[in-house]
């Protein structure tokens, strides 16, 4: 029900989660590196060691090549590569090159966990929406000496490979120490030993490079059959935020909340419902002008304010009928009333006093002319009698 009164005792800010996504937009070779935009940070999980919610945090790239697992391929399998780069080393310490046999991931190289916590000069004290960032692959330090699987001697794997004529995919493998994304769900981490899909935050195309393709981002080379968006807008909504207060002796609320274009075609029409609210409402960028919302960006909006009933903890803000939207899961966001919508006491309005006020007009009474009497003068007095006449 929504209230027409604008009446606002007072107002308390809650801001809602959206969707967590990242993307690598570069790999070079020469200097070994990756680098990664942060294309929306509100909605990241923290971290759980030196985290913040709506940062990022943490991130990995792990890089392999594509082909299947092979024996007989001393190029693929990184078990059987005894005359490769950094090989006499590591086996010198127990190592083979590249993962060890009972690793989960075979096949797969890693870069140095980059974070907060141990480097502030890349991370700072988290990634947000906007931010660039570059990863080394290869760690300083002295494989030699102490040779680490997860990280050391990948600047010297990636020139052995390329000097094989093989092509490399990167991916991020991990994000704010989450799980990485498993095949069953169309990522790369293979699905077997107990590991399950669930933490991946960004299960997203972009999140993949492979050096041997045109274009890039795309699906990855490890499971080519996930779909990829085509050219397209994508309609996200999020940033919502709740002002609430009391409107007389009612609760009440409204929204304000961000449209964001996170697809790579501009938005020109969309329609918005509220699905607690007999609220729906569209927008058309040739007939109201300044709707469109140019990729990368987003549109604010602010509602009118509703009657809150207590009904339900939660609600769906949907955004749909997209020009030429591939229509995705991220199409309806939910939103959770904030607790202190439900201890919101409005005080009882008193009965007000009523005041009769009378108005008097000056009332003239016009009396009788006054009368006048002359003085009478009595000169003389006649006995005067009068008879009728008498018959006897």
């Amino acid at each position: 029900m929504r209230l027409s009164s604008t009446l606002l005792l007072f107002l308390i800010h809650f801001v809602n989660i959206a969707q967590c996504d990242v993307a690598i937009t570069d790999v070079n070779l020469d200097t070994y590196e990756v680098t990664i935009e942060v294309l929306n940070s509100v909605g990241c999980i923290a971290a759980p060691i030196g985290g913040t919610p709506g940062k990022v945090s943490q991130l990995q790239i792990g890089y392999h090549l594509p082909e299947p697992f092979d024996e007989d391929n001393a190029v693929v399998d990184l078990m059987t590569l005894p005359d490769a780069p950094c090989s006499p080393q590591w086996v010198a310490n127990g190592y083979n090159l590249g993962m060890n046999d009972d690793n989960n991931y075979p096949g797969w190289w890693f870069s140095p966990s980059t974070s907060t916590s141990f480097d502030a000069d890349i991370m700072g004290d988290g990634l947000v929406t906007g931010d660039v960032v570059t990863i080394p692959l290869n760690p300083p330090g002295d494989y030699t000496a102490y040779p680490y699987p997860l990280a050391e001697c990948g600047d010297d794997l990636i020139e052995y490979w390329l000097s094989e004529g093989e092509c490399i995919e990167f991916v991020v493998w991990q994000l704010n120490y989450g799980a990485s994304w498993h095949d069953v769900t169309g990522g790369w981490a293979i699905s077997e030993n107990g590991w399950e899909p669930d933490t991946y935050q960004d299960q997203d195309c972009d999140n993949s490079w492979y050096l041997c393709r045109d274009e890039n981002p795309g699906p990855p080379v490890i499971n080519s059959d996930l779909d990829c968006p085509v050219d397209a807008p994508d309609a996200v909504v999020g940033g919502v935020e709740f002002e609430f207060g009391c409107v007389g002796e009612t609760p009440a609320y409204r929204l304000s909340y961000v449209v964001w274009n996170y697809g790579n075609e501009e938005i020109t029409d969309y329609c918005i419902e509220i699905w607690n609210e007999d609220y729906y409402q569209c927008f058309d960028d040739s007939l109201f002008g300044n709707y469109s919302i140019p990729v990368g960006e987003g549109q604010q909006f602010t509602t009118p304010f509703f009657e809150y009933d207590a009904l339900g903890s939660f609600f769906t803000i949907s955004v749909d009928n997209v020009n030429d939207e591939i229509v995705t899961g991220n199409n309806n966001t939910t939103v959770y009333y904030p607790d202190e919508l439900d201890e919101l006491v409005c005080p009882e309005e008193c009965e007000p006093e009523t005041i009769v006020e009378y108005e008097y007009d000056t009332i003239y009474i016009e009396l009788p002319p006054e009368i006048v009497y002359d003085t009478l003068i009595i000169v003389d007095v006649v006995d005067n009698f009068i008879y009728d006449t008498t018959y006897i």
